[in-house]
């Protein structure tokens, strides 16, 4: 209805004449600028203090509407914006190269910031995907090194130690050798509440399928802990603990199990040939107790209270390397495997199936990668060759009033600059706020942040810069040809 009332308003020589007719100057729209403002502060702020790796997996499609939202927002009304204060710098504005390239874009923004804005989505994608599957695939190595001290982690289905004289001899008899071998002796894990950081809660019918304070606890006894750590320590009072955590969230002096608190002596950085890393990928602790006695009271407490019964019981363990060929390893954990009331892990089949499962996103996420890196050099390619047919006529006028053909070259180059630089900028600034809900989502797949993963991020932002910028000189070249037809 509304089109059909502007129609019958317009008169047919104002259409004649339309193609002559100067553009208006786009106005300042403040209220969706604020409105953009707020989408991508509240994006970056769930990205910033997410901080559960599966709360980030449940935030991070809403994180990216935010953002996505606010990018499109923001380059259609900010960008108008920022123009328009630099055009009141008069010290700025009235200078030949700035002059032409600030009155043009504030033109070609009404028209082509949705296309900017997607570019610069695309090129945000790419390098999210980049950063996240080539992490998996690089960080795995030591993903299997801090899941597994020694080679091969042999646990005990029952109350006795599991005998190295049998295990040596069925080395033997593969012909490989046990070496670096050590006892473990640790409880088995069990899951609750950990609320406000320090008060664990037993799981109930909500809590057990919640992500929020979810934590698996595990226990260690003062006396392994000190053989662990080959150390003597001062004897730990009946209500001091020490205390590892796997992810180096906690930071309290104080513990509360149900309604006991025990003072924090100590926070662990490690617990020298212990797992630092879990298959599962919810927030793990390690409590050094005293004794025994009061993982027997807490297992007490945990059945009295809560839907999801628990029972804290310790395995024995034995973990060592071996030394043989591929073939020789292989037999001799086939041959320990059918040892009755034995379960056995190692570090060589584990990296098999790990090399499987993050190949498999690897080669998904470089196929993501190429489709919107190639899909972001098309929309480049043919926008510069729309702009460049749609900009002869300004630059055949502008050498005709005086301006030199290096004048022209200088500011189209200019021009060409704020344009491809403008969407790279935004895509970086995006990825450096995602970065912390991208780490929480590593962690999911087991890769621990580190170094691998910094450099990593620092090569796929470099690489990234690099082939944009090649887009750059390719596309760049059209839009030289297309303006300069009538300039020669």
């Amino acid at each position: 209805m509304t089109d059909v009332f502007t129609i019958l308003k317009l008169k047919i020589i104002s259409l004649l004449h339309a193609t002559q007719k100067g553009e208006a100057e786009p106005k300042n729209h403040w209220l969706l600028l604020i409105t953009g403002i707020g989408l991508l502060a509240c994006g970056y702020y769930i990205s910033l203090t997410v901080k559960s790796p599966l709360k980030a997996m449940m935030q991070f499609f809403i994180a990216v509407l935010l953002v996505v939202s606010a990018t499109y927002i923001l380059f259609i009304v900010a960008s108008t914006i920022v123009l328009k204060l630099m055009k009141q710098n008069k010290r700025y504005y009235y200078q030949a190269n700035h002059f032409i390239t600030v009155s043009n874009m504030l033109f070609r923004m009404k028209q082509n910031a949705t296309g900017l804005a997607s570019i610069a989505l695309l090129t945000t994608m790419a390098l999210v995907v980049i950063v996240t599957t080539v992490s998996m695939f690089v960080g795995q190595e030591d993903y299997i090194n801090q899941q597994f001290p020694r080679a091969v982690i042999l646990t005990s289905s029952s109350d006795r130690n599991i005998s190295i004289k049998s295990v040596k001899k069925i080395a033997g008899d593969n012909d490989v050798e046990i070496t670096n071998s050590y006892r473990l002796e640790i409880s088995n894990a069990i899951a609750g509440n950990l609320i406000n950081q320090n008060k664990l809660q037993p799981l109930t019918g909500n809590s057990a399928t919640s992500a929020d304070n979810l934590s698996e606890l595990q226990f260690m006894t003062e006396k392994q802990y000190q053989y662990m750590n080959n150390e003597n320590i001062k004897k730990l009072k009946s209500n001091e603990i020490y205390v590892y955590d796997r992810q180096e969230t906690f930071d309290k002096n104080n513990i509360t199990f149900l309604n006991k608190t025990y003072h924090v002596k100590k926070i662990l950085k490690k617990i020298k040939g212990v797992p630092s890393a879990q298959p599962n990928m919810t927030h793990s602790m390690i409590i050094v107790v005293p004794s025994k006695d009061i993982t027997n009271l807490l297992g007490n407490s945990f059945n009295d209270l809560g839907d999801k019964k628990q029972i804290i019981t310790y395995k024995n363990q034995l973990l060592f390397d071996i030394t043989g060929t591929a073939q020789q390893k292989k037999n001799f954990l086939k041959s320990i495997s059918r040892v009755k009331n034995i379960t056995s892990e190692d570090r060589y089949s584990t990296k098999s199936v790990l090399k499987e499962f993050y190949g498999g996103f690897f080669f998904i996420g470089l196929v993501f990668s190429v489709s919107f890196i190639m899909a972001t050099g098309l929309i480049i390619y043919y926008k510069q060759i729309s702009e460049g047919r749609s900009d002869q006529n300004q630059f055949d006028i502008l050498q005709k009033i005086g301006m030199s053909h290096e004048e022209v070259k200088r500011t189209v180059q200019s021009q060409i600059i704020w344009i491809f630089g403008l969407p790279i900028t935004v895509a970086i600034i995006h990825l450096c706020f995602a970065m912390p809900m991208i780490h929480k989502i590593l962690q999911l797949f087991g890769i621990l942040i580190g170094p691998v993963v910094y450099i990593t991020t620092i090569i796929t932002i470099i690489s990234m810069i690099i082939i944009y910028y090649l887009i750059y000189l390719k596309t760049s070249k059209t839009y030289y040809q297309q303006v300069s037809r009538k300039n020669h």
